[in-house]
Order: C-alpha cells, then sequence, then structure tokens
C-alpha cells in the first residue's frame, strides 16, 4: 500500500531523519489545526512551534496537507491496531483513541477541524486516500479478527457499519458542543453498532476458513 514521504526514513543523500522531531513536528501541526483550523495553519507555524525550519518540515512532507494527515493517523490513531482480545474492547479503544481530550493533543478539536476542512480541500481527501492506514482500514482488521474469533458472522460490508460511532460521536460535537464521553462512547457500541454487526447472524457464527464461492 502506498505510505507518505514522512515514513521514509532517510531524506536525499542517506542523511537519517531524527524520529524525535517528526514526533514534535507531528503534535505540534494537530495542536494548530486544533486551535486554529486547517486553513489557518501553515507550515511556518508548525515550523516555529516545534522550533524547527520549514526546511526540516519539507523534507518529511511534501505538503500541508500531507503533514496533517500523517500526523493524525500517527498521534491521534497511536501506532497500532486495537488488540483487547474482543470486538467490543477494540472498537471502544479505537473511538477513545480518536475523541479522548484527555492528552496534549485536542483530539476531538482535531477531528472536528479535519472533517469540516475535507469538505473544501479536496487534497486532504487524497492525502488520507493515499496512506496505508487510515480509520476504515483499522476498523475492517478489527472486524476481520473478529469473524476469525467468531464473533462475528462474515462480514459482507462495512460502509455502513464503520460510520455508525464517528457519525455519532460528531454529531454529540456539533450539538452539545461537548466531546464524546467514555459512557458515550460505551453506549453507541453496545445499543447501537453491536447490535447492527450482529443483526444478520441467523446460525451458529464460523470461522472463515476461505474465500472460494460458494459451491451451491
Amino acid at each position: 500500500m502506498p505510505t507518505t514521504q514522512t515514513h521514509q526514513d532517510r531524506v536525499a543523500g542517506g542523511r537519517p531523519l531524527d524520529h524525535q522531531r517528526d514526533t514534535a513536528l507531528r503534535r505540534a501541526a494537530l495542536e494548530l489545526v486544533g486551535e486554529i483550523g486547517y486553513d489557518r495553519m501553515t507550515i511556518e507555524a508548525v515550523a516555529a512551534r516545534a522550533r524547527a525550519g520549514k526546511a526540516t518540515v519539507y523534507r518529511r512532507w511534501p505538503s500541508k496537507a500531507e503533514l496533517v494527515i500523517d500526523a493524525f493517523v500517527n498521534e491521534a490513531m497511536g501506532p497500532a491496531v486495537p488488540d483487547t482480545g474482543s470486538l467490543r474492547g477494540d472498537v471502544i479503544a479505537l473511538a477513545t483513541r480518536l475523541w479522548e481530550d484527555s492528552g496534549p493533543i485536542p483530539r476531538t478539536r482535531v477531528m472536528v477541524g479535519l472533517v469540516s476542512a475535507m469538505l473544501t480541500h479536496p487534497e486532504l481527501r487524497e492525502a488520507m486516500a493515499s496512506i496505508s492506514r487510515p480509520p476504515k482500514v483499522v476498523l475492517e482488521e478489527i472486524l476481520r479478527r473478529a469473524v476469525e474469533r467468531g464473533e462475528l458472522p462474515e462480514m459482507v460490508g462495512l460502509d455502513l457499519p464503520g460510520t455508525i460511532v464517528p457519525a455519532m460521536c460528531m454529531f454529540r460535537v456539533v450539538t452539545t458542543g461537548e466531546p464524546p464521553t467514555s459512557e458515550f462512547i460505551e453506549n453507541v457500541v453496545d445499543q447501537v453498532l453491536m447490535p447492527a454487526l450482529t443483526a444478520g447472524a441467523t446460525g451458529p457464527r464460523r470461522r472463515r476458513v476461505s474465500s472460494s464461492p460458494k459451491g451451491d
């Protein structure tokens, strides 16, 4: 799968990148998106906040959109797919990771800022599509593992289930001005998402053993 330039370990000429500097630049970008929005955020402002030069930023990310999306995936979503051992636990962990505001990055404001910016900035949507681990891919991995564990029947489509939790979390923010709490996320998962995912199960759930077409 394609990745952004920032995932490369070396810049042109073979000099290793400083990954601690990468982290500082990503966090600076997300903080600024949360504080002033994507439109007003600039590479200059990111560099200044991270105490770096503009060239340092551009060696890693060719554009503002690629910086912001890479920062979102790496800093807001975390380094790995949640693996709690259960579908419910994994989905709650993913949603909490995306929306929790207790850390140094204002994740709810970042999420709102990114969603609103994507409506008018196609380069952001293109950057999200170009990365190897967008939120939809992470959710697909969580659901695939649930099928393999026998928690779910074979999944046919993910478009609708994949929108339930983020849509309801965003709706809460828009209508109340408050980020989704842990209790809210758990209620959405328990009362809406899990019933929706298991609604099509009519018999014993089976592990997925192959992708061959049905014989009859």
